[in-house]
């Protein structure tokens, strides 16, 4: 029987690897009967091969006990998107969910894994025999969701490093090299070794290939915890057949080679990619159709049925044919059949067993960081924002984009700023445009964070799956945002500043200069945190967009430049006081119009004109004829010039009582607000709803 059992495994093999032409339901049926001699691997005395142990000992057992989902469309009635699912997916297993359009492929996996938030779930999901805590599910499976979301500025190996080090316990030297090692490992495993230092890309940056994003992912995956289970939506959506042969492809070999179960919903498979499954759930309408072994056995079963297969047709396209057109009759066929009973049977078997909760071995594993053993992250929270600094925010340094957004764009502006107010005098005409400059400089950061919010639009997607597979914690996801930036907010003030004080003219003393450098990286900070949790808080594309500019007018108009403080509204004058603009701009109106130790500055450039710089001053206002006479007779009757002070033009601004330092930090105040209402909206507010 050995003997007979080994040539037929071998002739298996044979005509698998052979170049002549097979019809595909062939390929089918001996793929998976390969597969299933692979399964028992067993010898005439019934011992159990190395392949086969570590396939037992790798996956997870996972058994599906009447699961269901209902979504709520009003107060009365309810929507049915899947209805009382039951199965046995054994350890080591292949398992493609399919089914047409809206048929519930992807509630199924959402639920599975834990990850469905809406609606009303019935059912219970048992990993090895056991209701799995979530916990235990993000750090011992993993999830690859249809569409990926990376950080484009990382190349592919950046990408799988950064999640082997914040997911992976241990900071030892042995475990850095481990870590490493298996990196490179899981690239080659993936087919990625051509793309390793290549940047994944996103809308601005060209990247790696759709298939090899497809492949990335599951390498990301696959270094998050040595997963014993995985589940993949859709993962060959948007390839071609080619790509998606290949994606499926390398599945596959990760499945004999580490025994993981997957579990895959595809939507037409072609026949080379469906015969690496080993186990087929099919859905109709949210219901189950067929629930058993792939390959050739759910064909004998709807001709059982009597739909009639025609050879050479593609399997899978025949199983959606058939359900989409049987109006429901194979989902009551198959709910009285045998192979029905059987998986019940299977599943009363495992539940029977009644083991507490967190008995099966992944839960009793302890955590790394020593805090128990259900604690999802890897590290303590010191050590995963040093990786988080060190392996995510690091390749951001390099790329081109994100040194002109910040530094690039301030300078430029800088430069134009400077050349509309190039060498100010300190005449009347000159300290209006002083005030001016003064003013664009601290409400530009505002209009500017439009920067944040794009950028923290499309972390958005990424940020919420790390938070769920529990990559980092959310204060520490802030926390990397913020520190992370600090050296370009810092380089980006003092250039900013740099290029504008000098060439304005502002106050040339050495301490006011540097003052003007630390209100600017205050007010760039601010604006940051402001962009970030407008992104943060508001859900789509066009909220954020909205709100934004409407804040940041608010803001100018309650600032105190083009309205004076003591005219304001009483119904508006609670915002003049709370808001950072009129703060910071009287800082810097005090830092340009006092002197170090706080006495006003005196001014005598408009002594060179004959009237005192009156005639500039006029051209900007608007007089009745008869008193500009009068004004040009008073001034040619005046034999001495009286300096502007400095006071007096604080007073015209009621600011004649403000001191720079508690200005600026009334002003700094609205930095832990806006870190507060930062950490709110990435930590409670939900952007994915499933």
């Amino acid at each position: 029987m050995g003997g007979a059992q080994s040539t037929k495994k071998h002739d298996i093999i044979r005509v698998l690897t052979s170049e002549t032409t097979l019809d595909e339901e062939d390929v089918v049926i001996a793929r998976v009967d390969d597969l299933e001699i692979g399964k028992r691997g067993e010898d005439e005395t019934g011992q159990r091969s190395d392949s086969a142990t570590a396939s037992k000992r790798n996956g997870i057992t996972i058994a599906l006990d009447g699961v269901g989902n209902e979504m709520k469309l009003s107060n009365t009635s309810l929507k049915t998107i899947l209805s009382d699912v039951s199965g046995v997916i054994e350890s080591g297993s292949m398992a493609a969910v399919m089914g047409p359009s809206g048929a519930g492929k992807t509630t199924l996996l959402d639920l599975i894994s834990q990850r469905k938030t809406e609606g009303i779930i019935h059912g219970r999901v048992l990993f090895d025999g056991v209701v799995p805590t979530l916990s235990a599910i993000k750090k011992y499976t993993a999830y690859v969701p249809q569409t990926e979301a990376f950080f484009g500025p990382a190349t592919v190996y950046e990408t799988v490093l950064f999640a082997a080090m914040i997911k992976l316990p241990g900071t030892s030297r042995e475990d850095i090299e481990q870590k490493f090692e298996m990196v490179e490992h899981v690239i080659d495993q993936m087919g990625l070794s051509k793309c390793r230092d290549t940047k994944v890309g996103n809308h601005v940056i060209r990247g790696i290939s759709g298939g090899e994003q497809k492949r990335l992912a599951v390498a990301s995956a696959l270094c998050t915890s040595n997963p014993r289970a995985m589940f993949l939506d859709e993962p060959t959506s948007g390839l071609d057949s080619t790509m998606a042969a290949e994606v499926i492809k390398s599945l596959s070999r990760l499945n004999r080679e580490d025994g993981r179960t997957l579990i895959v919903t595809i939507h037409q498979p072609s026949m080379h990619v469906f015969q690496h499954f080993t186990k087929l759930c099919l859905l109709q309408d949210g219901k189950l159709a067929y629930f058993g072994k792939a390959g050739h056995n759910p064909m004998e079963f709807f001709v059982a049925q009597g739909f009639p297969y025609e050879p050479g047709f593609n399997i899978a396209e025949y199983f959606i044919d058939t359900i989409s057109v049987s109006d429901h009759g194979c989902t009551a066929y198959y709910q009285s059949s045998a192979l029905s009973r059987e998986n019940l049977a299977k599943v009363a078997e495992i539940t029977s067993l009644n083991l507490p909760m967190n008995a099966m071995t992944i839960n009793t594993e302890s955590s790394a960081n020593g805090k128990g053993k259900d604690s999802p992250y890897a590290h303590d929270s010191l050590t995963e924002l040093r990786i988080m600094l060190r392996f995510k925010d690091a390749p951001r340094w390099r790329d081109g984009m994100f040194w002109f957004t910040r530094l690039g764009l301030y300078s430029i502006l800088a430069c134009l700023l400077s050349a509309f107010f190039y060498q100010q005098k300190h005449t009347p005409s000159g300290l209006l445009n002083i005030n001016g400059i003064a003013f664009i400089a601290i409400i530009l950061p505002t209009f500017m964070a439009q920067v944040h919010v794009e950028e923290l639009k499309f972390e958005r997607e990424l940020y919420t799956r790390h938070f769920h597979d529990s990559y980092y914690r959310p204060s520490n996801f802030i926390a990397s945002k913020i520190i992370g930036e600090l050296p370009m907010t810092v380089i980006t003030a003092v250039s900013f500043s740099s290029i504008l004080h000098w060439a304005v003219g502002f106050n040339s003393e050495p301490e006011a200069f540097f003052f003007f450098c630390l209100v600017n990286f205050v007010t760039f900070t601010i604006a940051q945190l402001i962009g970030c949790t407008v992104s943060a808080t508001l859900p789509g594309d066009v909220g954020p967009a909205s709100v934004l500019p409407m804040f940041s007018t608010l803001n100018m108009l309650v600032g105190g430049f083009f309205i004076r403080a003591s005219t304001i509204h009483d119904a508006w004058q609670w915002l003049y006081r709370v808001s950072f603009i009129q703060w910071a701009w009287s800082a810097v109106m005090v830092n340009e119009y006092t002197n170090g130790d706080g006495t006003p500055r005196q001014f005598y450039d408009h002594c060179g004109s004959p009237t005192g710089g009156l005639d500039e001053l006029i051209e900007q206002i608007s007089l009745p004829e008869s008193s500009l006479r009068l004004l040009r007779l008073f001034f040619t009757r005046q034999t001495e010039c009286d300096p502007i002070s400095g006071d007096s033009v604080l007073r015209t601004f009621s600011l004649e009582d403000r001191n720079r330092w508690m200005s600026l930090l009334y002003a700094s105040i609205s930095i832990p607000v806006y870190l507060i209402t930062f950490y709110f909206g990435v930590s409670r507010v939900r952007h994915e709803k499933r």
